[in-house]
């Protein structure tokens, strides 16, 4: 059995400042919470613009991926559309020194080929990944 050889520095730190530290966790999940909300409030924002028609348009929240998509209903093709999508919209990725939060647009395979999912950024595309 490995010998205890006393608490880092850290954990001193977390143990002296228990009540500060329960603040800022439930802070945390506070903000993890309201972050996850602006999927919805994209969402609302899109439907409130002028150009935007329910008949034509559709948007939709995967709060699971943290996504908020947008396709126009000809778009659809069978069981796939082409859409344009916001995926990662997390607190950590939004405020995360490493962004991974992006846009894309997806493309549907044309009767037997494959396809493929563009990333979007910074006055450029590209094909991000293959299905």
């Amino acid at each position: 059995m490995k010998e205890f050889k006393g608490y880092q520095d850290e954990t001193r730190f977390v143990i002296e400042h228990w009540a500060e530290v329960r603040q800022l966790l439930d802070a945390v999940d506070a903000a993890r919470t309201d972050a996850a909300g602006l999927l919805n409030f994209i969402k609302a924002r899109i439907e409130e613009r002028e150009w935007f028609d329910s008949d034509v348009w559709h948007v939709e929240v995967v709060a699971e991926k943290s996504e908020v998509r947008i396709y126009k209903k000809a778009w659809t093709q069978g069981e796939d559309h082409a859409l344009i999508g916001f995926e990662h919209l997390t607190l950590d990725n939004i405020l995360g020194e490493e962004a991974k939060a992006s846009s894309y647009a997806f493309v549907p395979a044309r009767q037997g080929g494959v396809p493929s999912i563009w990333e979007i950024s910074d006055n450029h595309c590209r094909v991000a990944r293959v299905h």
